[in-house]
């Protein structure tokens, strides 16, 4: 049997001043003149429990994406001929991956936060930040894009999701945008009345 606080604590979200100031250091220090990041090519933004709203620990991880958009992960396949044509003009080949975006978010990491980075399961770095030690799961990701059309720079459509390397280089592939509009929508008025989550 599990006890009524059990129960209770399960219940509840947790604390959010600690994960709310984890999130802010990790952000200020990547978004620092000197932390080899400050340019307008990439985005941080909350993912997991704390992005829902579920959390129910005080102590539990913030996870953060920090995601490169100016170089990208595609799909073209559902592209007609002409879109894919249209495409292919449009855009060039460069040589920088996700490994190496995962090389130069470490070493901002490791400039800001010296003795306070590990790697966290090989996929994301466990960062301790601030009061309480509360940690932040930061994973490098590359923005990936699957197409649906394509007209131009300005006029474009795809599902977004992202692509990371793990600490082997390998690649992932996931849609935490997608999952958050997913579950935003479940738990609106008209289809649940608040109560998905």
């Amino acid at each position: 049997m599990i006890p009524e606080d059990r129960l209770t604590a399960w219940s509840n979200q947790g604390g959010t001043t600690n994960s709310i100031a984890a999130h802010t250091s990790v952000r200020n220090g990547l978004l620092a003149n000197d932390s080899g990041l400050n340019r307008p090519d990439f985005e941080i933004f909350l993912q997991g429990s704390y992005r829902n709203s579920t959390n129910i620990r005080a102590d539990s991880d913030v996870d953060l994406v920090v995601q490169y958009n100016k170089v990208f992960y595609k799909d073209v396949s559902r592209l007609t001929a002409p879109e894919l044509q249209r495409y292919e003009k449009s855009h060039h080949t460069v040589d920088y991956n996700a490994v190496k975006w995962r090389g130069d978010v470490e070493k901002a990491l490791r400039a800001k936060f010296p003795g306070k980075v590990q790697l966290g399961g090989g996929k994301a770095f466990k960062v301790v930040t601030g009061p309480g030690n509360m940690t932040a799961d930061v994973l490098p990701a590359f923005l990936y894009k699957q197409y649906t059309h394509f007209n131009s720079l300005t006029d474009e459509g795809f599902d977004p999701g992202i692509d990371f390397a793990d600490s082997a280089g390998k690649l992932t592939r996931n849609y935490p945008k997608l999952h958050i509009d997913n579950g935003e929508a479940k738990n609106s008025e008209s289809r649940t009345d608040g109560r998905y989550k």
